[in-house]
């Protein structure tokens, strides 16, 4: 498989200097050679800082949010714990509040934690391009940071840089051979791009070795076994990781979707209430009760599932999760097979995500890129170029604007759907293969933009890839289930 190209790759390696930080040299920062330094006057908030970044490591999420929260209580000061708090709660007001905080006590802090509040919170605000910027200054200051490296890695490989985002949690793994947090990683992004499964399990295989008392790396491992397709081996694991941590959720989660994606709906939906019933906090549980509207599509219940999605999208309003909610009916829109009932649920979503001026600006460009692209897919396909062509210069300015690299995959995504819908064949594989590892509706468009370009045997082998992915969404629902039965029909 070819490497997916990338034309913000050279924002990775361009650097500015951030105006407006200042330098200060707290004790710390002499003896921290290797890595970057937190500021506090409080070695117990200290800590609780770094416990909490060893629960966030291992995947215990509401141990670290109470260790960071522990972190603040102990050093009101503590602009790094602030940061993390705003990073990882799913309370919308918890988050802006504590992404203030940490902005306005920046000044007080290290170099480092300055470039790192930078970093986080201009991405958060939707400015990618500074917060690129400020990372690439960061991990330059701190190269021999394993925790940084991490992080940093990690973060390009959800805005879908795998090139860079490997480079550095490899480097992550020369610092420390068995840093598991870089290995959990690695093994989730060699299974994405690619996918390079046989050294995915390896990473997995290696991480339980190393923790075989934590629940995550089983959890990880049957993740990556479900998306290889091995279904029943992946169950073994999720039961495995439930055995070490009855309450871990996300096991519990797993194998609600393994079951979904084995075709079990019945099954699947009495594992998903399970979950519901463990508890959590109202997003997840929105979540998944999602999932279980998708048990229904996948069995070809559009009214249950429409139904479903409806109730969660007026408990999200209740709620103020105005991005689920917004979610809910760009479902909603996907499938409805009445082209103008599909775009009233995309003009609801969009209306409802415009409407909260609160929302961080990342989520607001981020939720809006995924509705203009579902209105350029839809609107493509039924041959409303000109409708297609709004929702992609919507996508377009978007992209400018941000810096997000997510939304120029959803940009050249919607250009390619287009130039495809106006027989223009290889442009549109030009623009859909900018967008190859991230939407598996830009992969069917593109399978299809091969076959029309005259190129047969690479629509033959993406059409195969395809039906070989194995993912809990919609889009499996959408795109691969109807490829796999159409293929069993032809072999009839």
């Amino acid at each position: 498989m070819s490497t997916r190209r990338c034309v913000l790759t050279g924002l990775l390696l361009f650097t500015l200097s951030l105006a407006g930080y200042a330098r200060p040299l707290p004790t710390e920062e002499a003896d921290a050679s290797n890595d970057m330094p937190m500021t506090t006057s409080s070695s117990e908030a200290r800590q609780l800082f770094l416990q909490g970044r060893d629960y966030r490591e291992n995947w215990h999420m509401p141990q670290a949010l109470q260790a960071w929260q522990n972190a603040v209580q102990k050093d009101p000061d503590f602009a790094l714990a602030y940061l993390f708090i705003s990073m990882h709660t799913t309370d919308p007001k918890a988050e802006a509040e504590a992404r203030a905080t940490a902005k306005r006590l920046a000044p007080q802090a290290s170099h480092g934690e300055q470039l790192m509040i930078q970093w986080f919170t201009s991405a958060k605000e939707g400015n990618f391009v500074t917060a690129i910027a400020a990372m690439n200054d960061l991990v330059e200051l701190y190269p021999k940071d394993k925790s940084l490296l991490f992080q940093a890695g990690r973060w390009l490989a959800m805005q879908r840089r795998w090139d860079r985002g490997q480079n550095l949690l490899e480097r992550a793994l020369v610092i420390d051979p068995d840093y598991t947090a870089a290995l959990n990683q690695l093994g989730y992004l060699y299974a994405s791009y690619g996918p390079q499964f046989d050294k995915s399990f390896k990473s997995f295989e290696r991480y339980s070795q190393l923790q075989p008392q934590e629940p995550n790396p089983q959890d990880s491992w049957a993740e990556v076994l479900r998306m290889a397709g091995y279904y029943d081996k992946a169950l073994e694991h999720y039961r495995k990781s439930l055995e070490l941590d009855p309450h871990y959720l996300s096991s519990q989660l797993g194998i609600a979707d393994t079951y979904a994606l084995m075709g079990d709906e019945t099954r699947a939906r009495t594992e998903y209430d399970k979950v519901i019933q463990a508890g959590g906090n109202e997003r997840t549980q929105l979540n998944y009760m999602n999932q279980v509207a998708l048990t229904y599509l996948r069995e070809g219940n559009k009214d249950e599932a429409s139904l479903r999605y409806t109730k969660s999208a007026q408990r999200a309003h209740e709620l103020g999760f105005s991005d689920i909610e917004a979610e809910c009916h760009r479902f909603m829109a996907m499938y409805d097979p009445n082209l103008e009932r599909a775009m009233k649920h995309l003009d609801e979503a969009e209306k409802v995500l415009q409407g909260n001026h609160t929302l961080a600006a990342s989520n607001l460009q981020t939720g809006l890129s995924r509705i203009l692209y579902i209105r350029a897919w839809r609107a493509a396909k039924a041959g409303k170029t000109t409708v297609a062509a709004t929702a992609v210069a919507g996508l377009q300015k978007l992209a400018g604007t941000s810096g997000n690299n997510l939304i120029l995959q959803s940009y050249h995504a919607a250009a390619g759907m287009l130039s495809l819908a106006q027989g223009k064949y290889p442009a549109a594989v030009t623009h859909l293969e900018e967008d190859r590892y991230t939407h598996l509706i830009s992969m069917e468009q593109l399978a299809v933009a091969y076959a029309k370009a005259g190129n047969r045997d690479d629509a033959a082998k993406l059409r195969q890839e395809i039906k070989q992915t194995n993912l809990p969404n919609i889009e499996q629902v959408l795109v691969v289930d109807p490829l796999r039965k159409a293929a069993i029909t032809a072999r009839q």
